[in-house]
Formats: structure tokens, C-alpha cells, sequence
């Protein structure tokens, strides 16, 4: 009876062992959980932060620009870029400007726009990690918002103004007032948002899990934003409808609205 009372107290010691090792290492989980929790949302409230500010000194900066344009002091910078720019017009240099100009029209913006929120929304469902589905679902919706509302503010601030275009040898016809550009507007909202919610979409890593293919394609797709972002606003200068302020104007609008959407999206990302 006593060994048989020994052999059952020894078992029951043992399973309450494993439970509390169990326990412990439930509890060691929960508390890493915990701190990579509270780190991610350290990190989201400093992404919200910083663009906040972004977009306050977008708009700051525009609203000098377009008190130094009301005022008549921008003309002389106008010519002097202009001239610059249109120094080497030629055939080949006019036919690669006019397929450059085309990236921020609305024939090229809008299907961009709608790929781009469908690779957004469908990452959860190719087993991107980092994104939940409502996070995804909120990514897609934000850039189209972006590309959407350039297009309003655009239209407001050029009634507002009432700019004209520039009047001498055009290569391209554009109708509407001149500040700020509607192709700069658009293509600084639109792609600069695509710059920061694409590569939360991807998902490129490597068997090992090396993260290394991930990160290069997403910076490849931030330097290529950026690249047609000034290569769109250039080709306006080139064909002679905008001023070269106008196109500074169009990209502190358009970066002010893309910072607004993906302060929006960081802060509703916060309580998912």
C-alpha cells in the first residue's frame, strides 16, 4: 500500500511539473506576444506622427508658393527652368516625353490604381504576414482615395487660381487653367501612396526566410514612384503647358493628400 501510495504521489508531482512548465512557457509566449505588440504599435504611432507632419508642411509650403505666385515673384524662376528644360527639344526627346506625360493621365492612373488596390487587398489571401484582411482591405481603399481626391483638390485650386497655361509653342494640347498641374497632382497622390502600401503587400522571401528579396523589391518599387513622380512633372515643362511652379505646386498637393490618406489608413490600422 505505501508503494503504491509513493508511485502515485511521485505521478502526481511529476504531471504538476509539466504544468507548470507548461504554464511557464505559455506565459513566456504571451509576454514576447505582448512586447512585439506593443512595438508595432510604437512603430505605427511614429509612422502617424511623421506623416502628420509631412502633410502640414506640404500644405504650409503650398500656401507660400501660392502666395509667391499671386504676388508676381515666381515669373523670373519660371523662364529661367522652362528655358532649361525646353533647351533640348528634339523628335526623339518629344516622343519620349509625350509616353512620360501619359503615366500621370487618368487612361494610365486609373487601371494602375485598381491593379494596385487589388494586389493591396488579396496580400492576406497569398499569405502575406503584416497586413490582417481588414488592414488589407484598408490599404486598397486608401489608394484609391488618393488617386480620387487629387483629382478634386486639383480641380478646386485650379478655380481657385485661374491660372493660364503658358502660351508659347505647346506640343501637346491641354485645356483648363494652369496651377497647380493636374498630372503632377495626381501622379505624387497616387504613386507616392502606391510607394508605401505596395510593399506592405508583398511577399517575396526566399525558403530560408530570408527577408533580403522582400526589401529590394520594395525599394524598387519606391525609387520607381519617385522616378516617374518628377518624370511626369518634367514632361509637363518639356511640352509647354505647365510652369515649373505649377508643377512644384501639383506635388505639395499631391504629397500633402497621399500623406493625409496614409495618415488615415496608419491611425485605422492602430485599432484593428
Amino acid at each position: 500500500m505505501r508503494r503504491a501510495s509513493s508511485c502515485g504521489s511521485s505521478r502526481s508531482r511529476r504531471r504538476r511539473v509539466r504544468l507548470g512548465l507548461g504554464a511557464g512557457r505559455g506565459g513566456d509566449e504571451r509576454g514576447a506576444e505582448g512586447v512585439a505588440g506593443e512595438g508595432s504599435r510604437s512603430a505605427g504611432r511614429s509612422r502617424l506622427t511623421a506623416l502628420t507632419a509631412l502633410a502640414a508642411v506640404s500644405a504650409v509650403l503650398f500656401g507660400v508658393l501660392s502666395v509667391e505666385l499671386e504676388a508676381w515673384r515666381l515669373g523670373g524662376l519660371d523662364a529661367v527652368v522652362t528655358s532649361w528644360v525646353q533647351a533640348g527639344r528634339s523628335p526623339a526627346v518629344t516622343a519620349f516625353m509625350r509616353a512620360a506625360t501619359a503615366l500621370g493621365s487618368a487612361a494610365v492612373l486609373v487601371p494602375l490604381a485598381l491593379l494596385a488596390a487589388a494586389w493591396v487587398w488579396r496580400a492576406p489571401a497569398r499569405g502575406v504576414r503584416g497586413l490582417s484582411p481588414r488592414q488589407a482591405r484598408l490599404g486598397a481603399l486608401f489608394l484609391l482615395t488618393a488617386l480620387a481626391g487629387s483629382w478634386v483638390c486639383d480641380s478646386l485650386l485650379k478655380l481657385a487660381f485661374h491660372r493660364a497655361r503658358p502660351g508659347l509653342w505647346p506640343l501637346v494640347a491641354a485645356p483648363g487653367y494652369s496651377y497647380p498641374s493636374g498630372h503632377a497632382t495626381s501622379s505624387a497622390a497616387f504613386y507616392l501612396a502606391a510607394a508605401y502600401l505596395v510593399p506592405l503587400a508583398l511577399g517575396c522571401r526566399s525558403s530560408a526566410g530570408d527577408a533580403r528579396p522582400r526589401r529590394f523589391a520594395a525599394a524598387a518599387v519606391r525609387v520607381a514612384a519617385v522616378g516617374v513622380t518628377l518624370l511626369v512633372g518634367t514632361s509637363r515643362i518639356y511640352l509647354g503647358v505647365h510652369y515649373p511652379s505649377d508643377v512644384l505646386g501639383g506635388y505639395l498637393v499631391g504629397g500633402f493628400w497621399a500623406c493625409l490618406c496614409l495618415a488615415g489608413f496608419e491611425r485605422l490600422r492602430l485599432g484593428s
